[in-house]
């Protein structure tokens, strides 16, 4: 990837202090959980840019936040809230000092948890009231305030938030559940997927298929491979190094160097010079591979570099 073909005077991404960790979830939320985090800073403001990313629930019990979406609304944070499925990067600022714990959702998460559909609830920020039960509510409530009067520390409160998760849970028909992860799956197969090729994945009709990614993921499914295409390949650029065949891999899912800057531009907000310019940035954490727990994606990347460094 030639990263110096880029052109432009684009701002680098402003480093800030801050703690950023993740913690792996309870086995039995694999299907739905990419990872839970903390996240506390000092700073009193800290700008940056959120990727195209999945849904996100936080907890909030310090700072503020607002979040800037590309039709020129902007969000403010509350104490407890979700960040749903983003078409497109967004800008953020954080007032702080910050701290909070949150869950990085799948989309059988989401769907499981609050029973929404994403093409009516993607692209917003949602207090948890408006989504979740009540009773799931006051729990997030009581975490939020044993992390405030510390008597919890950040990784006791994410191991109570994904004791909240697993009980808030509604699983889906079966149906359903099949097709999320069978959608999910295949998305990430590989970079450049083709709309024609799922339906030998499913019994599904084509009009049933286009309907459920709406409902699901929010967008039809063209869309959708743009989003994981970008988003994975922005990832793998956070990485110290890359094996040739991975890079060349990655490219081939662009049509050429101005289309591969342009989509990684659109979803993560930054292009991929600032991408690998971006380490000890927050959206850098949170477009690393941390992020995701496991997938097969990056086991790939892993072997694939062991074997080159051989």
């Amino acid at each position: 990837m030639n990263r110096d073909a880029e052109r432009g005077t684009a701002r680098k991404p402003e480093k800030s202090s801050f703690d950023f960790s993740f913690l792996a979830g309870p086995e039995c939320l694999a299907g739905y959980l990419n990872t839970l985090y903390s996240f506390a800073s000092d700073e009193s403001v800290i700008e940056d840019i959120m990727p195209a990313y999945s849904p996100q629930l936080m907890l909030v019990t310090k700072g503020s936040g607002q979040l800037r979406f590309a039709d020129g609304r902007v969000a403010q944070s509350s104490p407890a809230f979700f960040v749903t499925q983003l078409d497109q990067a967004a800008p953020f600022r954080i007032d702080g000092p910050m701290e909070l714990v949150g869950a990085s959702l799948k989309i059988h998460g989401w769907a499981a948890l609050t029973g929404l559909p994403m093409d009516e609830w993607g692209n917003r920020v949602v207090p948890a009231k408006d989504a979740l039960p009540p009773d799931v509510v006051a729990r997030l409530d009581a975490i939020s305030s044993g992390l405030s009067d510390g008597m919890m520390d950040p990784a006791a409160a994410c191991a109570k938030l994904g004791e909240v998760l697993v009980s808030a849970l509604r699983p889906l028909p079966a149906a359903h559940a099949e097709f999320i992860d069978v959608m999910q799956a295949w998305l990430t197969e590989n970079f450049n997927p083709q709309p024609a090729d799922f339906m030998v994945h499913t019994s599904l009709s084509q009009r049933q298929v286009q309907r459920l990614t709406k409902q699901f993921f929010g967008r039809p499914l063209s869309r959708l491979i743009r989003r994981y295409r970008a988003i994975r390949s922005a990832t793998l650029m956070t990485l110290p190094s890359l094996s040739p065949e991975i890079e060349a891999e990655v490219m081939e899912g662009f049509y050429d160097q101005a289309h591969l800057i342009r989509e990684i531009r659109h979803f993560t907000g930054k292009t991929p010079r600032l991408l690998s310019d971006a380490e000890g940035t927050v959206s850098a954490k949170t477009l690393g591979p941390e992020g995701y727990n496991k997938a097969p994606l990056f086991d790939e990347v892993a072997r694939s570099n062991e074997i080159s460094a051989e």
